[in-house]
């Protein structure tokens, strides 16, 4: 039985960690000699996380490539179910974690918002009321109505994240989304982000975008070889982040 949430979380995560058993096997002399199998290894993407985040916060998190971000925010989605430890969440989730992938290529793109918002068990009276929005926040024009198969690889991101973030959600959670489009798509979304925040909207966002980051974020979680690093303010977060990053670099020279 799952103890109660605290009041005014709506993210909580207790001990979390995600382990994978990789594809390939560990083969040893021995195996060699004898024809056993070896085992395959074992990898903790996640190492007993543990953080909350609280309702209209946004919460960024950091790390190097293959710290767990993703294998975390996928968690927190509900994609990916932890190996051990307690994940709980108040409210409508969405996730942003490859925009526009479930989108029908042979449909146009008004049709595919309201294939989308039905999916997410909004009526077609509601998704109405957004549909203009979408489409202004998406910046395709007349291309609404032309088969998605003819979109650039930026105008089905705009589309995805514009589609997303209309459901209104209680908690958003985003996987470095802005690295797909240019710089003008990315300050898009993170002004997003922020309004969101101040609507009440829940953010926990994965983003190599130091500098936006610092601009939308109260909290930064720091990942590191699937653990907890450091978790605190904004600026002396990504300042340690930052520290350490250099020393790294400077450590391979």
């Amino acid at each position: 039985m799952q103890n109660k949430m605290a009041e005014g979380l709506a993210i909580n995560a207790q001990g979390v960690s995600k382990r994978y058993q990789l594809g390939t096997r560990a083969i040893s002399l021995r195996n060699a000699v004898t024809g056993e199998r070896g085992k395959r290894p074992i990898v903790d993407a996640v190492n007993k996380v543990t953080f909350s985040v609280a309702k209209g916060e946004v919460l960024g998190l950091i790390g190097r490539n293959g710290s767990g971000k993703s294998s975390l925010i996928r968690m927190i989605a509900g994609i990916y179910r932890p190996t051990e430890g307690m994940i709980q969440v108040r409210g409508r989730l969405t996730a942003l974690v490859e925009l526009g992938a479930g989108f029908d290529q042979q449909l146009s793109g008004r049709e595919n918002i309201y294939m989308n918002a039905s999916g997410h068990g909004l009526s077609r009276q509601e998704t109405e009321s957004s549909v203009g929005d979408i489409i202004e926040f998406a910046g395709i024009g007349r291309f609404i109505d032309f088969p998605m198969e003819t979109y650039s690889t930026g105008m089905r991101a705009r589309l995805g994240f514009a589609v997303a973030t209309a459901l209104n959600p209680d908690v958003l959670v985003a996987d470095e989304i802005t690295a797909v489009g240019d710089v003008r798509f990315a300050d898009q979304c993170f002004n997003h982000f922020d309004y969101m925040s101040k609507k009440g909207t829940t953010v926990l966002l994965a983003s190599h975008n130091l500098n936006r980051l610092s601009d939308v974020a109260s909290r930064v979680l720091w990942l590191d070889n699937g653990e907890v690093r450091q978790i605190g303010p904004t600026q002396e977060t990504i300042d340690a982040y930052r520290v350490f990053m250099r020393s790294t670099e400077e450590g391979k020279k």
